[in-house]
């Protein structure tokens, strides 16, 4: 898309959302083990390799 602009703007505003979601409905322990996955799946897709996959999973694995 020539002007993706506005759809990260949107992308930005649900993700603020969903966070704030996520701490007033489960708590900031969940909010923290969600941010774990994301930021690790984030870093696994911008640099795939075996040590970025094993973080990945584990903060996968850690979740109660």
């Amino acid at each position: 898309m020539a002007n993706d602009a506005p759809l990260h703007r949107d992308i930005r505003v649900l993700g603020d959302l969903l966070g704030e979601v996520l701490v007033e409905q489960c708590g900031t322990e969940v909010f923290a083990q969600v941010e774990r996955i994301r930021l690790a799946a984030k870093t696994f897709r911008a640099e795939p390799s075996p040590a970025t996959r094993k973080a990945l999973t584990d903060a996968v694995a850690a979740v109660r």
